[in-house]
């Protein structure tokens, strides 16, 4: 059984998925061609298993609180196999496809994040609640970084949050 959300945001989709085992989820043909539908950046929310290429090798060991870069992966056929009753997942799909983001998981604390006019910087809240510049951030929010901003973030603990950058 797969249970996901597709949520569109400014520049990338968030796609969140929970899968039961001995369910096989694979890229598709579209999916890794098509604007806004390829799994790039990878932060398993909960459960284990692997990524694999049509030939059964291992391209990651999936562990809860991890992120993976799935972009040289885009035009292999990708499947995801797990080793726990469930895999809950989060993915960043970017937009346009080919424009690759960099990602970094924010862990409880503060953190200081400048603007860049030269890059694109998103911040996701991927479990728990955030605040930047005094503002509440729920579970699947995000903001966008303006070029020239400061964001002071704080993350309580057992909360996480995805700093995206291109």
């Amino acid at each position: 059984m797969i249970i996901s959300n597709y949520s569109p945001c400014k520049g990338f989709v968030l796609f969140c998925c929970y899968t039961s085992n001995g369910t096989l989820y694979n890229y598709t043909e579209n999916e890794i061609k098509e604007d806004g539908k390829f799994s790039q950046l990878l932060y398993v929310i909960d459960g284990t298993g692997q990524a694999v290429d049509e030939n059964d090798n291992v391209i990651f060991n999936l562990k809860k609180g991890e992120l993976y870069d799935f972009k040289e992966c885009q035009k292999s056929k990708v499947i995801f196999k797990y080793s726990s009753p469930t895999l809950i997942w989060v993915s960043i799909n970017p937009i346009p496809t080919k424009k690759y983001f960099t990602g970094q998981v924010l862990r409880s604390g503060n953190h200081i994040i400048n603007g860049d006019i030269n890059k694109e910087q998103n911040i996701i809240c991927i479990k728990g609640n955030m605040t930047i510049n005094d503002k509440q951030f729920k579970e699947l929010n995000y903001a966008t970084i303006k070029s020239d901003k400061v964001a002071n973030i704080t993350i309580p603990s057992g909360s996480e949050a995805i700093l995206i950058t291109r």
